[in-house]
């Protein structure tokens, strides 16, 4: 009888990666629905202080929607087969734009350089660095 090899490059695949990707941007959206809070929910408020505040409970009910919407398109698509590639790269294009302008909100324009001390500096150099793991992660998801 022939024994599998595991190994840990199956937590390494990109289907792998593709899932978790799904799934944090699902949290992300109904996290923003819930409690308007979170991640999507800093970057919907943030987003929408720079675009005057008009009316931000729209803003973050359509980030919240959109991270929701394409996290459940690139989860689906690990199992259900006649989901059109198009469909799944857009979702794909769609989360690495919306992950690109949460790097450049949250981490640029939001940041306080010239009150931050020296612990804070670490902390934001941490959130820089998760962020673009996650945006690497985000370019490896494969399209079919």
């Amino acid at each position: 009888m022939a024994t599998k090899n595991y190994s840990l490059s199956m937590f390494t695949s990109s289907r792998m990666v593709q899932m978790l990707i799904g799934l944090l941007f699902i949290a992300m959206g109904l996290i923003g629905f819930s409690t308007r809070g979170g991640l999507g929910g800093d970057f919907a408020g943030e987003l929408a202080g720079i675009f005057g505040g008009g009316n931000s409970d729209l803003i973050i009910s359509g980030v919240s929607a959109i991270l929701l919407v394409c996290g459940l398109m690139l989860l689906s698509a690990l199992w259900v087969r006649g989901i059109p590639a198009k469909f799944i790269s857009i979702a794909k294009i769609t989360t690495l734009t919306i992950w690109l302008a949460l790097i450049i909100v949250l981490d640029i324009l939001v940041a306080n350089f010239g009150s931050m001390n020296g612990s804070e500096w670490f902390i934001w150099i941490e959130q820089v660095v998760i962020h673009l793991i996650v945006l690497v992660s985000i370019m490896t998801i494969k399209e079919a």
